[in-house]
Order: structure tokens, then sequence, then C-alpha cells
């Protein structure tokens, strides 16, 4: 049978259009709100991590950029309300304040964050995801392994109210390493000096870990004083640390990190639910040293360490001006 000529225009016209919309729909911008716990560097590199993965891949997006003050701000508050009216395809929050506002303020809009220390005391599974700060145990205890080689007892004080989890896997994995992991308990500030006192005579390092109680701008200067007058070497939880002289703490790629989420953004946007995308640990590895600290300490650092770290510090002990 054959077909009227004009019957195959006009399949080929609604062929045409149809591909036409196909082509229109895949090609319209996808929209991402930026909420932001500070307009620090930190933040910075990553958001300009972010938005470099996502040109990198050829995607053109429509971003609007909010940075909190004082916990929140009114334009940020009715943006993030008003995210799913005005067809908000991901939002995208750096930092914990800025997490938590997303989570209270917006509903059934994908959130991806970056500069969250840890999932699990944030997030509500499959509520949001993204990339944390905290990096996994075994590299930690890789970390001490090529940094301090001749330490066998680390010393660890902790608040179990905040830490009990952390501190459990710990013990099993220091247990397979053959490290032996002294972990003692902080319940409040007074019992601090007692526990110093006792690891002054029983550990080789003491490894500070992300605790409120114990690891605070208060109680920075009591635990470097004690470091170097007990020449037990700290590992510190930030660069902040390193400077005032902790011997070496691990430290991020802002950039990456930033890149890291643009890759699971992508990945959102293409239809993958949320709650398939567990929350990640940094990709990239790096670490900072004391290199006064090293010397004072007598500390056996293998050499090739000290020349690998992504920042060598000078830090003088007295100020002790630490931030979390």
């Amino acid at each position: 049978m054959t077909i009227p000529l004009h019957r195959i225009f006009f399949f080929a016209i609604v062929f045409l259009l149809g591909s036409i919309s196909l082509e229109i729909v895949q090609a319209s911008t996808p929209k991402i709100l930026i909420l932001t716990s500070s307009d620090a560097a930190p933040y910075k590199e990553t958001r300009e991590g972010f938005l470099q993965y996502l040109r990198k891949q050829g995607i053109q997006v429509d971003v609007e950029v909010y940075t909190l003050k004082d916990g929140t701000t009114p334009d940020a508050l009715r943006a993030l309300q008003g995210a799913k009216k005005r067809e908000v395809d991901l939002i995208f929050t750096l930092g914990t304040s800025a997490t938590v506002s997303a989570l209270e303020n917006s509903m059934n809009v994908p959130i991806l964050f970056g500069l969250v220390l840890r999932a699990d005391k944030t997030i509500k599974p499959g509520r949001a995801t993204g990339v944390t700060l905290e990096f996994p145990l075994e590299i930690q205890v890789e970390m001490f392994r090529r940094i301090l080689p001749a330490a066998r007892t680390i010393g660890v004080l902790y608040d179990p109210k905040d830490n009990q989890q952390t501190i459990d896997s710990a013990v099993k994995l220091f247990q397979k390493t053959g490290l032996r992991l002294d972990a003692q308990q902080v319940m409040v500030p007074q019992d601090l000096p007692a526990a110093l006192d006792y690891m002054a005579k029983n550990v080789d390092v003491l490894w500070g870990i992300p605790d409120n109680l114990v690891l605070n701008t208060r109680t920075a200067k009591q635990i470097l004083l004690f470091s170097y007058r007990n020449r037990i070497p700290l590992v510190g939880i930030s660069p902040e640390w390193v400077k005032a002289g902790a011997l070496y703490s691990l430290e991020w790629d802002f950039t990456d990190i930033g890149a890291q989420c643009g890759d699971m953004a992508l990945k959102i946007m293409k239809g993958t639910s949320i709650s398939t995308l567990p929350p990640a640990s940094p990709r990239k590895v790096l670490y900072s040293v004391n290199a006064k600290t090293i010397k004072y300490m007598k500390t056996d650092v293998p050499e090739a360490m000290i020349r690998q770290a992504y920042h060598i510090y000078e830090g003088e002990i007295s100020g002790a001006q630490v931030n979390r």
C-alpha cells in the first residue's frame, strides 16, 4: 500500500516538532540554590570547585547564592521556603548551619551538602546527601603509621555522649593493626586535668578527634601545653591546631571537595535518587605538619613525610589560638 505524500509530510513534521520539543526540555537550564554558612575562603573554594566541575561537564546552571549571617537571613529563608514553587532543581549547602536551615525550611527539593563534619550528627537518611569533612578511621590509622611509625599506644580523650560509637569502632580497628588505643572518657570539663595526667604516663601520642567538650577554643592552650611539656605529640583536628603547635593533622582540598559534590549533583539532576547516594568522605587526603614541633619533640617522622606535607608550619605554642 502506498502512503500518500501529504501524510508522509505530516508524520515528518510531527516527528520534527517532537524532536525540537525534546531538545528544548533537555536544554532547559537547571536551577541551583546555593546556601553557605560563611563567606570564608574554604566555602568560596568549595563553591567554585562545584561550579567549575559542572562547567567542565558542559552543564550551564542558573545559580542563586545566599550566605547566612547570624544563623539565618530573611532572603535566604524566603528562597528556601519558595524553592519548590520556583522550580529549583537542587539546593547545595555549605556548612552545618546552612544544611540544617535547608532541611528545616525546604520540602521536596533535593539537598546536597558539603563542609559538614559528620552526616550522622546532622542529616536524616534519605533527606540529603553530600561530602562530609570526616576522613574514614582506616585513613586516620594509616596516617598514624606513616607519620609516627614508632608510636605504639595512642591516647584519646572523648565525651561518650558525643563520640562513643566512634571510639568503639576505633578500638576494634587499632587492634587489627597492632596499635593500642587508650581511650579515656571526659564527662565534664573538670575531668580534663586528671585525664591529661593519666595520658602523660601511658601513651606515645595524643589523638585529637572532633569533640565539643574536649577540644575547643577554651581547652586548646591547656592541651597544647600538655603536649609540649610532656613531649607527647598531638594529632590535631585541623590545620589551625597544627599552626598552634600540634604535630600534624589531616587537611582538605576544598576545590576537590566542590568537584566531588559537583559529580554527585550531576547524578541527582539526571534522576538518581538521593536515597541511593550515601554521604561520602573526601576522596583526596592531604596533611599538614609543624616542623618546629617535630624538632622540639625529637619525633622520628620520616623525612619524606615532611617533604610531602601539603603545608609545613612553624607554629608557636604561646598564643594557642585555635578555631574549630
